[in-house]
């Protein structure tokens, strides 16, 4: 392999890197946004016990995506991500594209 394809394909990577990085923070930015909106919901005093329970379920998902992403964000950085942090081996491109803050492969999941 010559030096011009480990640097044309390192690049490729550095792209796709930067890609999903971007992905992940609109992520980031939208959940965010939807956090003060059910934060809101839940200091209305005219929302009903349902609709807090709801909220507040909701609103847990999302605060653990966000610290998902934020650690997938990380592992960019980091030139980890796309590697299993539980056995290091690649995680399935197709598992990535679906879950772009996914931290495991299958068999770890």
């Amino acid at each position: 392999m010559s030096h011009d394809t480990v640097t044309d394909a390192s690049r490729a990577s550095e792209r796709d890197l930067l890609s999903v990085e971007r992905r992940l923070v609109d992520q980031l930015e939208r959940s965010e946004r939807q956090i003060l909106e059910l934060e809101l919901v839940l200091s209305d005093p005219d929302t009903i016990q349902e609709d807090r329970d709801s909220a507040r379920a909701v609103l847990d998902s999302i605060r653990a995506d966000v610290f998902q992403i934020r650690r997938a964000i990380t592992r960019i950085e980091m030139r980890t991500y796309g590697a299993c942090v539980g056995c290091g081996r690649p995680i399935a491109d197709e598992r990535l594209q679906m879950i772009p803050f996914v931290a495991h492969c299958t068999n770890c999941a």
